[in-house]
């Protein structure tokens, strides 16, 4: 399975100043602000979470770069926005009312209808949770939607954040705030060429996401590495042609 990757964008945020020192790739310091989304109208970025912003703002980059006005979209994040979730359930627990915009705003797919709604795009889009093979799972899901004749393009957005504290046991101890966008074709003169092929190898770190940005930010032909904990995948750059 080949594909071809471009206009690719990451936010990514340290946890700590540890977390900062030891990056491979550019991290914003922890005390920075979030991303900045002047495109969106003032009254709706206000509700919007530090999660929603992180996924708007490389989704709209990379779509912005691709030139394309729209184009189907697969939204890929493991726990999706579960700060807000979380800070429902302790309100349930407090028998406190709860607001229906924060509601509407924490179930999986709300931040690709937001970009849908506010970018007027209105072809088909999707949303993946998929454990620790979710960013896998995106990219191949990508790949088998270009088989359709009618779709030469499909923007793939990842986001995920740490686990708020009460949960912080089930999260991994590197994780830290991650998003990513890209534009997947099948014939594209520009971009990073991939070949994807199943792997007897699986990939057991938990922060796949994390080592797949820094596979791109490398950009290097021949550089591999393997995605997916149990339907593994070895990624192999074929070819990198700047855009």
């Amino acid at each position: 399975m080949k594909m071809v990757l471009s206009h690719f964008n990451y936010w990514c945020k340290a946890k700590d100043e540890a977390q900062l020192a030891n990056a491979k790739i550019e991290m914003f310091d922890p005390t920075s602000k979030s991303p900045q989304l002047d495109w969106v109208p003032a009254m709706q970025r206000r509700r919007l979470s530090h999660y929603a912003k992180m996924a708007l703002f490389v989704a709209a980059n990379s779509a912005e770069k691709s030139g394309a006005e729209s184009m189907p979209v697969v939204f890929a994040s493991q726990h999706g926005d579960f700060h807000r979730t979380s800070s429902i359930l302790k309100d349930l627990a407090h028998q406190e009312v709860i607001s229906p915009t924060s509601f509407g705003l924490s179930v999986h797919n709300a931040v690709i209808g937001l970009y849908s709604i506010l970018t007027n795009n209105q072809q088909p889009m999707n949303s993946i949770a998929a454990g620790e093979n979710t960013l896998l799972m995106a990219l191949i899901e990508a790949s088998i939607q270009l088989n359709n004749p009618n779709i030469s393009e499909v923007l793939v957005v990842y986001c995920d954040q740490p686990l708020p504290d009460d949960y912080a046991r089930f999260d991994d101890v590197n994780s830290c705030d991650l998003a990513c966008a890209f534009v997947v074709s099948k014939d594209n003169e520009q971009g990073i060429t991939l070949s994807l092929t199943p792997s007897d190898t699986p990939n057991n770190t938990p922060l796949q996401a994390k080592q797949f940005v820094e596979f791109l930010v490398t950009n290097k032909t021949n550089d591999a590495l393997v995605l997916g904990s149990q339907s593994a995948w070895h990624l192999h750059i074929d070819e990198v042609t700047p855009c």
